[in-house]
């Protein structure tokens, strides 16, 4: 049996009773895990040049684990045959949770892993004139030059105060290229679907942001912006909770067909977010793309008068 073959046997609202039993911290990804579910259920299997198969195991470790999930895109992992060893006995729910988990160890979609490998590979994002990415990725390799494992620890001691406090300016330098890679590739994002909005205006000077991508996944164009409402009505309530004083901008991008209950999704995000600004742009995407950035944003200051 495929994975996706696997998955269509088993209800999704099963699978999430079990996996907030197992993993409550989960509940907060309620929709990318429903999403990536629904992607594997719907999308045409790809064919496998390495013939690989998913094996669930008990490891070394005595976890459960699956394999060969991170090396492909979700289309050809679909079409994967699942092995499962004859020591585990698993109901088809609890095997469903194992699956679903190993298959969003790298993200939730096949552009988050992309993403995710990219960096882990010190390969810029496929984003056109980035100069921050460019930047971010030759100082990282410059500064962090394979070394022998053993060898780190020995030269950390060997820094003096200097040398450390050079280190500490050179990660924050890091860390501000790689904020405002971020920013570039979502402002290029804008312009490419026709959304006349300036990003840096709002994230270059908050205190911080995250960033996710939903993707409707229906077999009929005009059933998305539905799709979208039924996953946030039901698997939104964790994540929208915001530390701090924030806000929300949501940008949502799809063709004409998608967006015919447009105003049905909008009042349930105006319903289910901080603060939201929705910013709509046009796609040739017979689906919808909703990014939203979450951003937190310093808590004011009282002064006695």
């Amino acid at each position: 049996m495929t994975l996706q073959e696997f998955f269509l046997s088993v209800d999704f609202e099963s699978i999430w009773t079990v996996l907030t039993r197992l993993a409550p911290c989960s509940s907060e990804y309620g929709v990318s895990f429903k999403q990536t579910y629904d992607n594997i259920c719907m999308l045409s299997p790809e064919p496998d040049e390495y013939n690989k198969i998913i094996e669930v195991s008990r490891d070394e470790r005595g976890q459960i684990s699956g394999i060969n999930y991170d090396d492909h895109r979700h289309s050809v992992v679909a079409g994967r045959q699942v092995s499962v060893d004859d020591r585990l006995a698993l109901s088809p729910e609890v095997l469903a949770v194992y699956l679903l988990w190993e298959l969003t160890t790298w993200g939730f979609n096949d552009e988050d892993v992309r993403e995710n490998f990219e960096e882990i590979l010190s390969n810029s994002p496929k984003a056109p004139d980035n100069k921050y990415w460019d930047e971010y990725h030759e100082k990282h390799l410059r500064w962090f030059p394979p070394i022998p494992f053993k060898n780190i620890h020995k030269r950390m001691r060997a820094k003096n105060r200097s040398k450390r406090k050079r280190d500490y300016r050179h990660k924050k330098r890091l860390q501000q290229l790689r904020r405002f890679a971020k920013i570039e590739e979502l402002q290029q994002y804008l312009i490419r679907h026709n959304i006349d909005f300036n990003l840096w205006n709002v994230l270059a000077r908050c205190k911080s942001f995250s960033l996710t991508t939903d993707h409707s996944y229906t077999a009929n164009p005009a059933d998305a912006a539905l799709y979208l409402c039924d996953l946030y009505s039901k698997y939104c309530d964790n994540r929208c909770d915001l530390n701090d004083i924030g806000f929300t901008i949501i940008i949502i991008t799809g063709g004409n067909k998608a967006l015919e209950d447009f105003p049905k999704l909008y009042d349930v995000l105006k319903n289910t977010y901080t603060y939201p600004y929705i910013l709509v742009g046009d796609s040739e995407d017979n689906q919808i793309t909703v990014k939203i950035i979450s951003v937190s944003v310093d808590k004011p200051k009282f002064h006695k008068a």
